[in-house]
This record gives structure tokens, C-alpha cells and sequence, in this order.
């Protein structure tokens, strides 16, 4: 929906970016809320088919267990958002000048988060993960330096 904004030159060949965009969004929202969705509204957004490969259980979501089979699936996708990351990041010069930026500093203030699970040691249950306000601008200033060196 944003794409004809960003991209008012190069929208149709920045679909798939856009989505790729959208995607990592979407899977380290779902890898955030892993707790959240199980307990208050009973769904389970991980993949069965990966969940069946890790070895992780709906018991063992239902009990928030965090094990190594959790861990593996978790940095399965994980995985897959940081490699979304990446393309978007490799493509950034194609997105008009004045939307690079918000661009960049989405996907790094996303991706963060992804880390800060990791330092919470994948509690995705009982923690509430986020981009601490403090990182944030971190980002905003690795941001506005990586556009400036471009």
C-alpha cells in the first residue's frame, strides 16, 4: 500500500522488495508475540511443519517452554526475517531519495528486535520485547551515517 509513496518511480520493480519488507515485518512480529498469540488469543502463528521438524509441541507452547527445539525453530525463522532484512537493505538505493531513510531505520528498528529476544534468552512468553527507546536512536544514527556514505 505504501509502495506507490516510496517508490513514485521504480514501484513496480520494487514489489517484491516491498513485500520482502513486509514479510521479515511480519514474521518478527509473530516471533515477538509467540506468548501473546498462544495465551490471550489461543492461535499459534509458527509453522507446523517446523514446529513438527524442531520437535516443539503445542503442549510445550502451551507451557511457554523454552527449550533448544524452541530456540532452533525460533532461529529458523528468524533466519528467513534477517534474510529479508538483507535484500531490502542491498536495495535501498532504488527507493526514492526521501523515503530511504524510514525505510532503513524500519527494518533496523524491526530487526532489533529479533536481538533483543536473544538477549532475553528467546523469553518471547512472559517478556514484552522491543527496541528500547535508547537503541532506537542508535539506529537512527547508524541510519542517517549509512545514507550519508551511500
Amino acid at each position: 500500500m505504501l509502495l506507490p509513496i516510496i517508490a513514485t518511480e521504480n514501484h513496480q520493480e520494487l514489489t517484491d522488495i516491498a513485500i520482502s519488507l513486509g514479510v521479515a515485518m511480519q514474521i518478527t512480529n509473530i516471533l515477538r508475540d509467540v506468548g501473546e498469540d498462544q495465551r490471550d488469543n489461543n492461535r499459534i502463528y509458527l509453522p507446523k511443519e517446523l514446529m513438527e521438524k524442531t520437535g516443539y509441541s503445542r503442549q510445550d507452547l502451551k507451557n511457554q517452554t523454552v527449550n533448544q527445539s524452541f530456540i532452533l525453530l525460533w532461529e529458523l525463522l528468524a533466519s528467513r526475517s534477517e534474510e529479508l532484512y538483507k535484500i531490502v537493505k542491498q536495495n535501498l538505493l532504488k527507493f526514492d531519495s526521501d523515503s530511504r531513510f524510514p525505510v532503513l531505520l524500519s527494518a533496523n528498528i524491526y530487526q532489533e528486535i529479533l536481538n533483543t529476544v536473544r538477549k532475553n534468552q528467546y523469553d518471547c512468553f512472559t517478556i514484552r520485547n522491543k527496541t528500547s527507546l535508547i537503541r532506537k536512536l542508535c539506529l537512527y544514527r547508524e541510519a542517517n551515517r549509512s545514507l550519508k556514505n551511500s
